[in-house]
């Protein structure tokens, strides 16, 4: 008996397909497209990470892009690991299976004397192309000019997660047992993340 499953479903949404682009060189000159019919002279891209993009590699490849005047790492704005792990334990409880649904929001891994410099640094540069990279980059510049998404399908982060190539949010994993990165701090940090995107980064575009 021949199965109707479809492995590849496809769904033709234009004739010519000019809105979806591939490859770093075609994003590239899309982005410098968007950029350009901006007409103000400090220009704030915001790039949303969901957790278990390569994100070293796409911080280097982003910034070789478009060679900011500000570059900031939402990473290095959280709490201290330890503060993150204590604050999701109600939630992800001893259990190793079974946890509950957390009612945190992005927002609260966050320091907040560290956004408040950070925004400050924001406010205070006249001219430029100003980065913000990671999750919860949109959180951070709320005023963005260009919404940038990067995310991943769930068998690619399935994988990387047997390798050891993903981080928890907030939570350095990677090189640690595989058991601990099936753990249900994993998926306190899938649900609280607000932020569900495109493979091929996507842009949005305010005036």
């Amino acid at each position: 008996m021949k199965s109707n499953y479809d492995k590849y479903p496809f769904i033709q949404v234009e004739k010519e397909n000019t809105s979806c682009v591939a490859g770093w060189q075609a994003i590239a000159q899309q982005l410098h497209s968007h950029l350009q019919s901006i007409n103000k002279k400090k220009k704030i891209i915001a790039v949303e990470c969901y957790q278990g993009v390569l994100y070293e590699e796409m911080a280097n490849t982003f910034q070789s892009m478009v060679e900011p005047a500000l570059w900031i790492d939402t990473q290095k704005l959280f709490k201290d690991e330890t503060v993150i792990r204590s604050m999701v334990y109600p939630d992800v409880t001893d259990d190793r299976v079974f946890g509950y649904l957390t009612r945190l929001n992005m927002e609260d891994y966050f320091d907040e004397q560290k956004l408040n410099k950070t925004r400050e640094k924001i406010i205070k540069l006249s001219e430029g192309v100003i980065v913000v990279y990671g999750s919860g980059a949109a959180l951070l510049a709320s005023n963005f000019n260009v919404l940038i998404y990067a995310d991943m399908p769930r068998w690619e982060i399935q994988q990387r997660m047997r390798k050891n190539e993903v981080d928890n949010l907030g939570h350095q994993m990677r090189l640690k047992e595989c058991d601990i990165l099936f753990s249900p701090l994993h998926r306190v940090h899938l649900l609280s993340h607000p932020f569900w995107t495109n493979v091929v980064p996507g842009l949005q575009h305010n005036e």
